[in-house]
């Protein structure tokens, strides 16, 4: 293997014992000027008394593509955190240092308030003196979730105070009294929170008390009337359309003076509609039969059998559907030919 001439471990050596008198003083020597100053250092645990005071001590300090790189550590929380940036002020550099370890003191918090204290998510954060998401996720780390008293939390019923499982489940009910057909997203706007909770805690007894939009009364209702509409257009296609042209659903739509999307973007929902359009709808191969075998009996009363020239003069196929459909094309003039 070569040795880059960018590479010259002799010269460093060399260099090292100019500078330091031998290669091992060298890396053992400590530097001129403390680029983080003189210990203690703060502590930058807001749960800890060496908040923003001292109490850190410093671990390490390494240089890294420019950056000197300052690893910290309170022995009293036990907190581990990493700065990059020397000249900056605590208040500059508090906030955005990164966090190796929250240290004991800071889980054992953390525990309490969950465990023992059954703190709700917002007021752990408060407590804590971090956002939501850290907590979530530092919570997460030792096993512990940090919605778990949310599921019981206490209501107020005229004077009284009720579970969450309570609360809910009456609320529901009182609810569906005055709205036997109610949809989750009605009842998430007459009662914020309560699907949610239920999805949690008590999904299958929720899902059998809400129906759907295509449930609904309205929605069934909306189904029967534009598909009767859809039926008169069928027959008025077969009666007064043009025969040679295919039945799609835009088609059918115009006639009915419906909107396409409308109808299309809904498909999945109304089975009745679906079957109907799935009965009178071509597909191009159903389409390119039907043609076919109408041109074929005219042939055929001549005494002669459909040729490829008969179909490309009487349907004018562009080249490109001719193409995609060439195969399909060659083996059903076989089959009226036999």
């Amino acid at each position: 293997m070569s040795v880059s001439e960018h590479l010259r471990p002799l010269h460093h050596i060399l260099l090292m014992e100019f500078l330091k008198g031998s290669a091992e003083g060298f890396y053992k020597a400590a530097p001129d000027n403390e680029p983080y100053g003189n210990g203690p250092w703060p502590c930058i645990n807001k749960l800890c008394r060496h908040y923003g005071k001292d109490g850190a001590e410093k671990i390490s300090v390494s240089y890294l593509n420019g950056q000197t790189i300052g690893q910290f550590h309170c022995a009293e929380c036990g907190m581990k955190y990493q700065r990059s940036r020397s000249w900056q002020t605590f208040e500059e550099y508090a906030g955005h240092a990164m966090k190796l370890d929250y240290g004991h003191l800071w889980y054992d918090k953390l525990r309490k308030c969950i465990l023992e204290d059954k703190l709700y998510p917002s007021d752990v954060a408060k407590v804590m003196k971090s956002t939501k998401k850290t907590v979530a996720t530092r919570a997460a780390e030792i096993g512990l979730d940090i919605n778990v008293n949310s599921r019981t939390r206490i209501f107020d019923k005229k004077g009284e105070r009720v579970s969450a499982d309570e609360y809910y489940h009456e609320k529901v009910s009182e609810i569906l009294r005055i709205h036997p057909e109610l949809t989750a997203k009605e009842l998430n706007e007459l009662l914020p929170g309560t699907y949610a909770w239920f999805s949690k805690n008590d999904f299958q007894w929720l899902k059998e008390r809400l129906v759907t939009d295509r449930e609904k009364r309205y929605w069934a209702e909306w189904e029967q009337k534009q598909l009767e509409n859809l039926k008169d257009a069928y027959s008025t296609i077969q009666k007064e359309g043009d025969p040679n042209r295919r039945v799609t659903i835009g088609w059918l739509c115009t006639v009915a003076g419906l909107r396409e999307s409308e109808i299309k973007g809904r498909l999945h929902r109304f089975e009745d509609i679906r079957a109907f359009i799935g009965e009178v709808v071509e597909s191009k191969e159903e389409w390119l039969e039907r043609r076919f075998k109408v041109m074929a009996e005219k042939k055929k009363e001549l005494g002669q059998e459909i040729v490829l020239a008969d179909i490309r003069r009487g349907m004018r196929l562009k080249p490109n559907t001719y193409k995609k459909y060439a195969l399909f094309i060659d083996d059903l003039l076989k089959e009226l030919n036999g």
